[in-house]
């Protein structure tokens, strides 16, 4: 747009670039005047330049997207779905596995303690009292290393459902640790929600 004054009564007008050296009507004193632009020629307009579309590809895209999922704390599966986020319970019963393991490795320490005591007694409490001790270090050793890898999302060799068992077991191997008892039947009751179910499923735990 442009702007000059009328040159009869000096009212100023606008008008477009386009229009100069047209003739108008005054707005105010209704003469005829020549449009023109002060001091010059009129500038032509500048229109912006439009920035070029930038072709996508979809494979690049669908990438991206997979990264951003991964990225953000949403995993992403081989076909593009986000993983199933790990339930409470799940994380509860790593816990409890790996604090059974650790636990039977400690009442391994004090069945070792009543074999010594033994040994001076009775040779057969003797005998028993190794074979308890060595089912308490093998449920120590698998159930820590099972906790281990479910804290992981990794999979393991033995099901949680039989340490859960083992751990039960263990009370009869060592009376005086009994808390691998409640551990293990609280681990068997979470493993009959659905939720559970489906989630050690499809991670394979």
């Amino acid at each position: 747009m442009a702007r000059c004054s009328c040159n009869n009564c000096g009212q100023h007008i606008e008008f477009d670039n386009s229009m100069v050296g047209s003739e108008v009507a005054c707005p105010s004193c209704g003469m005829d005047t020549e449009l023109f632009i002060p001091g010059g020629e009129a500038q032509p307009e500048i229109e912006a330049p439009t920035p070029p579309y930038q072709q996508v590809d979809p494979a690049s895209a669908a990438t991206t997207t997979d990264q951003l999922q991964s990225d953000g704390g949403m995993p992403a599966t081989a076909e593009g779905q986000p993983m199933p986020q790990r339930p409470g319970k799940v994380l509860a019963i790593s816990i409890m596995t790996l604090a059974g393991g650790i636990i039977a490795i400690l009442g391994c320490g004090f069945i070792l303690y009543i074999t010594a005591l033994s040994l001076e007694t009775n040779i057969i409490l003797f005998f028993l009292t190794i074979v308890l001790a060595i089912y308490s270090i093998i449920l120590g050793i698998l159930a820590t290393i099972k906790g281990s890898l479910m804290l992981a999302n990794k999979p393991g060799f033995l099901s949680v459902k039989t340490i859960a068992i083992m751990q039960i077991i263990n009370l009869i191997s060592c009376p005086g640790f009994v808390f691998n008892l409640p551990l293990g039947i609280i681990t068997l009751v979470f493993l009959k929600d659905p939720e559970v179910k489906n989630y050690l499923r499809s991670k394979r735990l």
